[in-house]
Protein backbone atom coordinates (compact mmCIF):
# COMPACT_ATOMS: atom_id res chain seq x y z
CA UNK A 1 0.00 0.00 0.00
CA UNK A 2 2.84 2.38 0.83
CA UNK A 3 4.45 1.72 -2.57
CA UNK A 4 1.17 2.64 -4.25
CA UNK A 5 1.02 5.99 -2.41
CA UNK A 6 4.63 6.77 -3.30
CA UNK A 7 3.93 5.94 -6.94
CA UNK A 8 0.86 8.21 -7.01
CA UNK A 9 2.83 11.04 -5.39
CA UNK A 10 5.59 10.60 -7.97
CA UNK A 11 3.15 10.70 -10.88
CA UNK A 12 1.53 13.86 -9.54
CA UNK A 13 4.91 15.52 -9.05
CA UNK A 14 6.05 14.70 -12.58
CA UNK A 15 2.74 15.92 -14.00
CA UNK A 16 2.96 19.24 -12.19
CA UNK A 17 6.56 19.78 -13.31
CA UNK A 18 5.62 18.99 -16.90
CA UNK A 19 2.68 21.40 -16.77
CA UNK A 20 4.88 24.17 -15.34
CA UNK A 21 7.46 23.68 -18.08
CA UNK A 22 4.79 23.76 -20.79
CA UNK A 23 3.34 26.97 -19.33
CA UNK A 24 6.78 28.57 -19.23
CA UNK A 25 7.44 27.60 -22.87
CA UNK A 26 4.08 29.02 -23.91
CA UNK A 27 4.71 32.29 -22.07
CA UNK A 28 8.10 32.60 -23.78
CA UNK A 29 6.63 31.95 -27.22
CA UNK A 30 3.89 34.53 -26.67
CA UNK A 31 6.43 37.15 -25.57
CA UNK A 32 8.62 36.48 -28.60
CA UNK A 33 5.66 36.49 -30.99
CA UNK A 34 4.46 39.86 -29.71
CA UNK A 35 7.80 41.55 -30.44
CA UNK A 36 8.62 40.04 -33.83
CA UNK A 37 8.19 41.78 -37.16
CA UNK A 38 6.22 39.97 -39.84
CA UNK A 39 8.78 37.71 -41.46
CA UNK A 40 9.45 34.00 -41.88
CA UNK A 41 10.66 33.72 -38.29
CA UNK A 42 7.34 35.03 -36.97
CA UNK A 43 5.55 32.51 -39.19
CA UNK A 44 7.61 29.79 -37.49
CA UNK A 45 6.75 31.16 -34.06
CA UNK A 46 3.05 31.12 -34.96
CA UNK A 47 3.43 27.47 -35.96
CA UNK A 48 5.13 26.75 -32.62
CA UNK A 49 2.22 28.43 -30.82
CA UNK A 50 -0.18 26.30 -32.84
CA UNK A 51 1.61 23.16 -31.63
CA UNK A 52 1.69 24.40 -28.04
CA UNK A 53 -2.05 25.13 -27.95
CA UNK A 54 -3.26 22.22 -30.08
CA UNK A 55 -4.29 19.85 -27.30
CA UNK A 56 -5.32 22.32 -24.60
CA UNK A 57 -7.04 25.05 -26.66
CA UNK A 58 -7.72 23.93 -30.25
CA UNK A 59 -9.55 27.12 -31.26
CA UNK A 60 -6.61 29.26 -30.19
CA UNK A 61 -4.27 26.85 -32.00
CA UNK A 62 -6.30 27.24 -35.18
CA UNK A 63 -6.13 31.04 -34.94
CA UNK A 64 -2.32 30.92 -34.81
CA UNK A 65 -2.24 28.58 -37.81
CA UNK A 66 -4.46 31.00 -39.73
CA UNK A 67 -2.26 33.96 -38.75
CA UNK A 68 0.80 32.02 -39.90
CA UNK A 69 -0.90 31.25 -43.23
CA UNK A 70 -1.85 34.91 -43.77
CA UNK A 71 1.69 36.10 -43.01
CA UNK A 72 3.28 33.39 -45.17
CA UNK A 73 1.01 34.26 -48.11
CA UNK A 74 1.76 37.96 -47.70
CA UNK A 75 5.50 37.19 -47.69
CA UNK A 76 5.19 34.54 -50.43
CA UNK A 77 6.95 32.17 -48.02
CA UNK A 78 6.09 28.81 -49.54
CA UNK A 79 7.40 26.55 -46.74
CA UNK A 80 5.31 28.55 -44.26
CA UNK A 81 2.24 28.27 -46.47
CA UNK A 82 2.68 24.51 -46.76
CA UNK A 83 3.19 24.06 -43.01
CA UNK A 84 0.06 26.09 -42.27
CA UNK A 85 -2.02 23.60 -44.24
CA UNK A 86 -0.69 20.56 -42.36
Amino acid sequence: MRTYKVFIAFVLLVSSISFAQQKQKLDSLLAIYATQVEDSVKVGTAHALYNAYLESEPKKALSYSQKALEMAQKLDYKPGIAKSYQ
